[in-house]
């Protein structure tokens, strides 16, 4: 229609900065005074008077204090290569939300494999969130390093202690003063998108993990005495770091000779990553079975055989659950 204006798009990646803004405007008065801005974005860099100079280019209006739209226009400006990430992360943020709105909603129903699917893929986004934050961090670290080295003189220590913290890490280097150093803002509030999105993901998987049914089978009736039950055993052996080797060749007989015997459904070995701790695993189809191959001559030589392998004595544990919960069972 004739006389009308279209309204401008609003520019990618602004939502994030009117966020920078917020959490900067202390007083909740839609503006930044000098000292609020200072206080929000000190990186122990810049000096008083760097960050006073910063302040008046940015105040366009020339106002004293400086607006969203000053703020916004300042950095949106300056962001370079980084304007395509602050717009996906604007994407980012909308499609986690939707998502973990939906997932909450949907998780209590779905069927047991419904729900290990929805964990899986929410651990794998938060893996992949996690992997970028650590790209970040390298480059972080290095910047830290660089300009550490080339600090100026005239950043006094009233200066860098009231640097404020953002949601990152702050770094703390025990000198003739305690110095700090982050990321400048842009790169900062990158940061900071990605630590609360994989904040509300590791949040929803812990409460989507602690609601999970256990409705794998459905509820059994048996008669007392009647029913079918399975042996779980579960053997820790403690090894001399000496005896490695020959405990080694020792189970690998046993494994062997046990895994032929009747009435054995399953055997595992499983050994402690930088110990000479070893963890064997046995499934047997009734109690019978068990103590038929326990007083075996197999059983017999492979715990004599180890007397002298072992810093403490084995440990056994054993517990029958229904047989219909072993998949191998053919009950």
């Amino acid at each position: 229609m004739a006389g009308t204006t279209e309204e401008k798009p609003e520019p990618v990646g602004r939502s994030i900065f009117l966020d920078v803004f917020r959490r900067a405007d202390k007083t909740d008065d839609g503006a930044l005074s000098l000292e609020e801005f200072k206080a929000f974005f000190s990186d122990g860099i810049l000096s008083s008077e760097d960050l006073e100079k910063l302040f008046h280019d940015i105040d366009t209006h020339k106002t004293n204090n400086l607006d969203t739209s000053e703020l916004c226009d300042y950095f949106m400006k300056e962001m370079g290569p980084f304007s395509e990430i602050f717009a996906n992360l604007e994407s980012m943020n909308r499609a986690v939300s939707n998502a973990l709105v939906e997932s909450a909603k949907e998780y209590p129903g779905k069927s047991f494999i419904g729900k290990f699917t929805t964990r899986f893929l929410l651990n794998e986004i938060q893996g992949q969130m996690s992997c970028l934050e650590h790209h970040i961090n390298a480059a972080v670290d290095k910047i830290d390093e660089d300009e550490t080295k080339q600090r100026r003189p005239d950043v006094c220590q009233a200066e860098v202690t009231n640097v404020n913290i953002r949601g990152g890490r702050m770094k703390r280097k025990m000198h003739s003063f305690s110095q700090q150093t982050s990321l400048d803002a842009s790169q900062q509030a990158l940061r900071h998108g990605l630590s609360l999105e994989v904040d509300r993901l590791k949040e929803l998987i812990g409460k989507l993990e602690n609601k999970v049914k256990f409705d794998v089978i459905d509820e059994e009736e048996v008669e007392l005495g009647n029913e079918q039950l399975v042996v779980l055993v579960s053997r820790k052996f403690q090894v001399h770091s000496k005896a490695g080797k020959a405990f080694r060749s020792n189970l690998k007989s046993y494994i062997a000779s046990t895994s032929m015997a009747e009435g054995c459904l399953h055997l595992g070995v499983r050994t402690i990553t930088g110990t000479y701790t070893f963890m064997v695993y046995e499934i047997w189809a009734n109690s019978e079975d068990l103590n038929s191959h326990f007083s075996s001559d197999t059983s017999k030589m492979f715990m004599r055989g180890n007397i002298d392998h072992l810093e403490q004595p084995e440990e056994y544990h054993k517990m029958a659950v229904p047989a219909s919960w072993w998949r191998g069972s053919t009950s």
